[in-house]
């Protein structure tokens, strides 16, 4: 027998493959996307933490406390240019340096830290990315969740 070309049944066979093989491939891929991500996320979060302790080596006092995505000027000298607190269009994530030190109505609800860099997202795949890979991390020891931002604490009300 002289056929050219496939059946109708090997392509759909074939078609019914690959399809199975892309269900497979892209929900890991994604997840080890949003895993990369999350620790560069913990990775920034880290240099922020060291350029804040820099400025309070250097001047003796904390950075001011910003809005989401906005980096103190007084602190820029102290990151290098590749950090950026508005990451928005290309990732769902923004930077905040927050500082209570002083705020007495906040230490007497909250009482948590005086000082610390936070990161919010809702991006909810992000979100448990960071979850899981901060626990067993440093920041688990420092940090904590609330809601929807991972805080790392350089200051602690304690210290």
């Amino acid at each position: 027998m002289n056929r050219r070309g496939f059946t109708i049944l090997e392509t759909v066979s074939s078609l019914l493959i690959i399809g199975i093989l892309v269900n497979i491939a892209i929900p890991n891929y994604i997840k080890a996307k949003k895993s990369a991500e999350a620790a560069n996320i913990i990775q920034e979060m880290d240099i922020i933490k060291k350029a804040v302790l820099m400025y309070y080596s250097d001047n003796n006092e904390w950075p001011p406390d910003t809005w989401w995505g906005v980096i103190p000027k007084e602190l820029k000298p102290y990151l290098p240019n590749s950090i950026d607190f508005d990451k928005n269009p290309v990732l769902d994530v923004k930077y905040s340096l927050d500082n209570y030190i002083g705020n007495t109505d906040f230490q007497k609800k909250y009482g948590l830290f005086d000082v610390a860099v936070s990161v919010h997202s809702t991006d909810a795949a992000l979100i448990n990315s960071l979850k899981n890979i901060s626990t067993g991390n440093l920041i688990s020891s420092k940090g904590f969740f609330n809601n929807k931002r991972l805080y790392l604490i350089i200051k602690s009300v304690e210290n």
